[in-house]
């Protein structure tokens, strides 16, 4: 996966809110970006930075793994998905202060359909 153009931050948030439906079924309840993506400073070869808090029936390592297979599908690059519960405490306030975020469609629920 050698991603060839950079990736803005409008058009990941596009990208996110049209698969809003997709996210909400592998059991995202809140999502951001953050990092270089969501600074606007993202090179070609950058990775996208998202900051995740999954439904309680998710945080397994198959629903993790699911939602980074799901979402380096979708950017076409790699992605480094991290939960609000695993930001590590030195790096809090930083991931915290770019994190733009996504706002999720309420008439889906977290988890339903197939």
């Amino acid at each position: 996966m050698t991603p060839t153009r950079t990736l803005t931050k409008s058009h990941a948030l596009h990208m996110l809110e049209e698969n809003c439906e997709q996210l909400k079924r592998l059991g995202v309840e809140k999502i951001a970006l953050y990092g270089s993506v969501a600074r606007d400073e993202a090179t070609p070869q950058s990775d996208v930075d998202v900051l995740v808090k999954l439904a309680d029936a998710f945080l397994t390592l198959e629903g993790y793994m699911d939602l980074c297979f799901y979402l380096e599908e979708l950017f076409g690059r790699r992605v480094d998905v991290t939960t609000f519960r695993s930001i590590k405490p030195h790096m809090r306030d930083r991931v915290l202060a770019d994190a733009v975020y996504l706002e999720m469609r309420e008439d889906v629920p977290v988890g339903s359909g197939s």
